[in-house]
């Protein structure tokens, strides 16, 4: 049976960001209407896990500030391999508050709810907090180049290396097969750089970003505006990969795991 945890949130009129277990899950700097859905079974960890609002309405001078509002849903979703699924919302998030209380501009609120049958996961007890001082921020950078330089150059048996944890441990928060999870990235990819003008974006030396997250116990690595760090140049029919990547120093080494 497959069980998805499916942050469901919609909005309007608001900025700012939601963070579940110190990630930001979405970022707006748009304050228009969104109604968006991602399963989060990769940032849900056993026991106590927070949820996170850090908002403001939007200017004054826009339409949308005069009704800003937020609907946010954790549920759980179980999928048997065979008969009808079933849902269970586990946290409701709802502004303006249904009891009529007023906000306080800009918002920051959260909620806290424990998850006992949390997706199976090697990261969490793993994980450290990390400073992110210089020999940090040279090994992060050290295993970006090493997947930009793999992606380049179409290095399939490197690239695997570089991302197995991350393959691994996703597709064991998800319920699949872990046996399959490196070679399915490798279709994935390979069937990418099939493409004849095949490459990678390059970045300037000084343009990706780290950010402390989830407790300061990963490295989230951006372009400007929390872009995601890796893209490939856009293919003849307009498609462009875009890599995001969490990376942790676990077992004495840098890696990829999110």
């Amino acid at each position: 049976m497959a069980v998805i945890f499916l942050l469901q949130i919609e909005k309007q009129g608001l900025l700012g960001r939601v963070l579940l277990n110190g990630v930001p899950v979405r970022i707006w700097s748009d304050p228009g209407r969104a109604d968006v859905g991602d399963p989060v079974n990769a940032w849900v960890r056993p026991g106590r896990n927070v949820l996170e609002l850090q908002l403001n309405r939007a200017p004054e001078n826009d339409l949308a500030a005069a009704d800003p509002r937020l609907r946010l849903t954790l549920t759980r979703l179980d999928q048997p391999d065979s008969g009808p699924s079933s849902s269970r919302p586990l946290l409701t998030y709802v502004l303006p508050p249904e009891d009529g209380a007023p906000v306080t501009w800009p918002l920051r609120d959260g909620r806290s709810l424990t998850i006992d049958d949390a997706p199976p996961s090697d990261l969490w007890p793993r994980l450290a907090p990390v400073a992110l001082d210089d020999a940090a921020r040279a090994g992060v950078m050290a295993l970006v180049d090493r997947l930009q330089a793999a992606l380049n150059a179409r290095d399939l048996n490197l690239l695997s290396r570089l991302l197995q944890y991350k393959a691994v441990d996703v597709a064991r928060c998800f319920g699949y097969p872990t046996t399959q999870a490196l070679p399915s990235q490798a279709r994935f990819f390979g069937d990418l750089m099939q493409d004849p003008d095949w490459g990678m974006q390059p970045y300037g030396p000084d343009e990706l970003q780290l950010h402390l997250v989830a407790g300061d116990t990963m490295v989230w690595v951006t372009r400007p505006g929390f872009a995601p760090a890796l893209r490939s140049a856009p293919t003849a029919d307009g498609l462009s990969l875009e890599l995001p990547l969490y990376i942790a120093h676990i077992g004495g080494n840098w890696w990829v795991v999110r």
